[in-house]
């Protein structure tokens, strides 16, 4: 995958042309302004070499950023061989998300998932042993996008009831938020990146779930915990060969999370409705 390139122009310099007239008294004043351009000169030449290890360093830390986000995707155990037995639909019990009642606090409904399969196997559309269960996304899985700063604030519950907007969530233990909450998102997380993979060989793929394009790598929002898209896009450039990616969001909002990731990245490309 190519790297963006930004390049920014600035005129720090530009001052330093600007005609300047020096009237010279005495010989001692001649001296001392000798003195002042030369302690200058040895200012500006240390600036530019600070400069210099500054653009090196950064160089170096943005390398091991993309090679840290390689190795995590490529020890990932969310892509995995399915059985020509079972259909490119993803799905699991898992992505449902009840929470003593208190998850109907939120207008989303967050057993749909589950209504959605149930609606196919009474229809006979598909069988429940075709349906593909995906992986949950872990830790090392989620550090291909997000920030471990990121990650850590999900350990605060008060910082999980903002992002999921039902504030009574916020007194309830993290243990608890994390089991009956992020454990179902990091399953659609896993669906998500999985789908990406059977769409490649089979032509088609669907995850029930996921679809968090209210998530970037540093902030979460909107019932969107963990960005998902951006996972499954730079999974897909890695592990896939693909060189451009197109969504297609038909959200009702406009999917701000992705778009942040990707808004200098002209391999990918979003659209709304």
């Amino acid at each position: 995958m190519k790297n963006p390139v930004v390049t920014s122009w600035t005129e720090s310099t530009r001052n330093l042309f600007k005609p300047v007239i020096v009237l010279v008294i005495t010989f001692a004043a001649t001296v001392k302004l000798s003195q002042s351009l030369y302690r200058y000169n040895l200012r500006r030449r240390s600036r530019a070499r600070s400069g210099t290890m500054s653009s090196s360093s950064s160089s170096d830390n943005g390398t091991g950023v993309q090679a840290r986000r390689r190795s995590r995707i490529l020890s990932s155990k969310l892509y995995f061989d399915i059985p020509n037995s079972k259909v490119p639909l993803i799905y699991s019990s898992a992505y449902d998300i009840t929470f003593l009642g208190i998850e109907k606090l939120h207008p989303f409904d967050s057993s749909k998932w589950g209504r959605i399969c149930g609606f196919l196997l009474v229809d006979n559309v598909v069988d429940k042993n075709c349906i593909v269960e995906p992986l949950e996304a872990s830790k090392n899985d989620l550090l291909v996008v997000h920030s471990e700063a990121y990650l850590n604030c999900l350990k605060k519950s008060a910082n999980v009831a903002m992002i999921i907007e039902v504030p009574h969530v916020a007194v309830f233990p993290n243990c608890l938020v994390q089991q009956k909450v992020l454990y179902p998102f990091r399953n659609q997380v896993g669906g998500t990146i999985l789908a990406a993979k059977l769409a490649k060989e089979r032509g088609w793929a669907i995850n029930v779930g996921g679809g968090f394009h209210h998530c970037s790598g540093e902030k979460g929002g909107g019932f969107c915990a963990y960005a998902d898209i951006s996972l499954c896009i730079h999974f897909a450039f890695e592990r896939l060969n693909i060189s451009r990616v197109m969504i297609i969001d038909l959200d009702a909002h406009q999917g701000n999370g992705h778009e942040t990731d990707f808004a200098n990245d002209s391999t990918v490309t979003s659209s709304s409705s």
